[in-house]
C-alpha cells in the first residue's frame, strides 16, 4: 500500500537514519501494466504474433466495362496496398471504346490478411489523377467471402457522377 502512494518521481530515503539520509528518484512508467496471472497464460499459450511468410493468392478475373459517355483508351490496375509487400497489376490498353473487353485473368499475392487491400482504378491514357475514370475502389481482403467468389458488378462513379459500369470477379 506504500508503494502506492509513491508518485511517478517521489523521492524514497534509502537509509533509516536521519542524518544519512541518501534519496534516488523512482522513476515509473505510465505505460507499464501489472499482467495477472490468467493474463499471463493466455500470452503463454497465444504466444507472440506470427507473421505467416506464405502468400494468400487473389485471383482476378477482369471482364470488362460498358456504357461510357465517350470513346476512351482504357486501362485498369489493380493493386495490394499492404505495410509488407505491394503487388500490382496493369491491364492491357483497348483504344477508342465505350465498352471495354478485358476478359484477362492474373494472380496478386497478399501476406497479410487482416490488413491487406485491393486498391482498384481505371485511367484514360495514363496513370494519372487527371486521367482517372472512376473513383478508386478499395476493397480489404478481410471482407471478401472465404467459400465463394466476389463479383462486382456495379455502376462505376467520378465525383459522385456515374461515369460507366465495371465488371470483375475475385476469386473465381
Amino acid at each position: 500500500e506504500e508503494n502506492s502512494k509513491i508518485s511517478e518521481l517521489d523521492e524514497i530515503p534509502i537509509s533509516p537514519r536521519k542524518e544519512n539520509l541518501v534519496s534516488i528518484k523512482s522513476i515509473r512508467s505510465p505505460n507499464r501494466k501489472i499482467l495477472t496471472n490468467w493474463e499471463v497464460y493466455l500470452q503463454k499459450i497465444n504466444g507472440p504474433k506470427q507473421i505467416n511468410h506464405e502468400p494468400y493468392i487473389v485471383h482476378v478475373n477482369l471482364v470488362g466495362a460498358y456504357d461510357f459517355q465517350k470513346e476512351y483508351d482504357c486501362f485498369i490496375t489493380f493493386m495490394i496496398k499492404s505495410d509488407q509487400k505491394e503487388t500490382k497489376f496493369t491491364s492491357k490498353l483497348i483504344k477508342d471504346t465505350r465498352s471495354p473487353k478485358w476478359n484477362e485473368k492474373f494472380e496478386l499475392q497478399s501476406l497479410d490478411l487482416l490488413s491487406d487491400i485491393i486498391v482498384v482504378n481505371m485511367y484514360h491514357k495514363e496513370e494519372t489523377p487527371e486521367f482517372q475514370l472512376m473513383d478508386t475502389i478499395e476493397i480489404p481482403i478481410r471482407d471478401l467471402p472465404y467459400d465463394h467468389s466476389y463479383i462486382y458488378n456495379r455502376n462505376i462513379t467520378l465525383n459522385d457522377n456515374i461515369t460507366g459500369h465495371l465488371k470483375f470477379i475475385i476469386n473465381e
